[in-house]
Formats: C-alpha cells, sequence, structure tokens
C-alpha cells in the first residue's frame, strides 16, 4: 500500500479501498479493532465468560455482526474483555422485554444500560442486532479491562469496537524511522 501526503494535509493512498473504520493518523494507519463476542479465551482481545451464558451462530436477530450472540438470563454473569487502546464501543441486541446490562471500566463503578426496547421478542427472530448502547470516556493510552455483566433479565452481547491508542503509529509504521522529521506541507512517500 502506497501513501503520499503532507504533514497536517490530505494523504492519498493506492492499492487498498478504505472502509469506514480505517482512520489515516499522521504517518501510520490505524484501524479500530473489532471483537465479536465469539471470540473466547483468556489473551488480549478475547472475551472470557463467567456464569450461564448461550453462544448461538447463526443468530436470528436483526443483523448481529457475523451473525453471533452470546446471550445470559442470569444475574452476575460476565464476559470479561481485557484491550490495548484508548476508547471502545459495546454493541448488543436489543430486544421487547430484555434486562439490563452493566458495563465496568478497569474495575470502576458499573453503568446500566438497558437492553428493552420496543421490538418484538427475540424468539420470533427479530429484534435490534449490532446496535451500539455504550460508548467508553476517552481513557489514557494502555491496557484497559471492560468487564459486560448480566445485571437483570436478559442480556446480549454482540461486539466490542476498540479504537487504538492516540499518537502511536499502527500496523508497524514507524513514525521516526530513516531519520525523516515531518514538516508542514512537506511530501512523504513511504510504503507499507
Amino acid at each position: 500500500l502506497d501513501f503520499t501526503g503532507r504533514y497536517n494535509g490530505p494523504v492519498s493512498a493506492h492499492g487498498l479501498v478504505f472502509d469506514g473504520t480505517d482512520r489515516i493518523e499522521a504517518f501510520g494507519v490505524t484501524s479500530n479493532t473489532t471483537v465479536d463476542d465469539s471470540v473466547q479465551g483468556a489473551a488480549h482481545n478475547q472475551f472470557t465468560y463467567a456464569g450461564t451464558w448461550s453462544h448461538q451462530t447463526a443468530a436470528t436477530s436483526l443483523a448481529t455482526f457475523q451473525a453471533t450472540e452470546s446471550v445470559s438470563s442470569t444475574a452476575g454473569a460476565t464476559a470479561t474483555l481485557t484491550f490495548t487502546g484508548s476508547q471502545f464501543k459495546v454493541y448488543a441486541v436489543e430486544v421487547s422485554g430484555y434486562g439490563t446490562a452493566g458495563i465496568s471500566i478497569d474495575g470502576g463503578a458499573v453503568s446500566n444500560v438497558s437492553l428493552n426496547t420496543a421490538y418484538v421478542p427475540h424468539s420470533v427472530g427479530t429484534g435490534v442486532g449490532n446496535g451500539l448502547v455504550y460508548t467508553s470516556p476517552v481513557l489514557g493510552n494502555g491496557t484497559h479491562t471492560l468487564v459486560f455483566s448480566d445485571v437483570s433479565g436478559t442480556v446480549d452481547l454482540d461486539r466490542v469496537v476498540i479504537t487504538p491508542n492516540t499518537g502511536v503509529a499502527a500496523l508497524g509504521v514507524s513514525m521516526t524511522d530513516g531519520g525523516v522529521t515531518a514538516m508542514p506541507a512537506q511530501v512523504l512517500s513511504y510504503t507499507i
């Protein structure tokens, strides 16, 4: 992928079409990281589930991300995600009669989010999947822990989108390799 542009100016890219989740920042391409509810494990960017959860594929809710969802009807059940970034967004399934999810950041206070909407019950195969239900405040750069919990009723996790650390080039692009110092209006060409 070739980029040409000016420091603090427009950048052109050749060889790849960007989608809505890609951002051009300083000299690197930074992408948000999407973690689907089906990605399980104990490593970074994997959900660790505790309590009773049902993990469904070919989900029948309207437009779930990657046709998966993780559902709990047991108060106290948790889905924990450790990640590196500066902010995150939680997407869930919202359905009439659903309950309240709790969201905690780095062991802090729980923010309650209602997943109850005016749509018909999930059992008939509808509802709103992939719905943005929570946006975190901007966090400091570094490693963070998100806990999504079942506070009451049925909760249904779809995905989390993580914003990368700010001011850090992604995809292995260095902002200083080669002794290049960016100056306003200077043309810089490089290849990833």
